[in-house]
């Protein structure tokens, strides 16, 4: 198991269904970060995401993670909030980071998602 999946583990992670497109559904463990405005866009990587959107850190890893993202394509189901009963359909609109963790299978992703 990669350091990302480890750290992702002592962060206390949470178990969420990632949906590759044209592949089939995959469960496991992100870190999600959902201090993001609520009421008007932001913009990142230059480019501008309205509201509901949710910043999710992702192991690259062929177990515990993905080692490919598809932009605009590849979805994601979690909870919107953690106080949710049921899981909310994101996208990944975009891959803020990519670090291949020094070619040694510590790599991850910072993906932008979005309802």
């Amino acid at each position: 198991m990669s350091a990302t999946v480890n750290l992702i583990k002592q962060l206390g992670g949470e178990m969420i269904t990632y949906t590759p497109h044209g592949g089939a559904d995959l469960e496991f463990l992100v870190c999600v970060d959902r201090d993001r405005p609520t009421h008007d866009a932001q913009v990142t990587n230059g480019q501008r995401y309205s509201a509901n959107t949710r910043q999710v850190l992702i192991a690259k890893d062929s177990e515990y993670g993905v080692l490919v993202i598809q932009e605009r394509l590849d979805k994601i189901r979690m909870k919107k909030n953690l106080s949710d009963a049921d899981t909310t359909l994101f996208v990944v609109q975009t891959v803020i980071s990519e670090d291949d963790g020094f070619g040694n299978g510590n790599g991850a992703f910072i993906v932008l998602a979005q309802t």
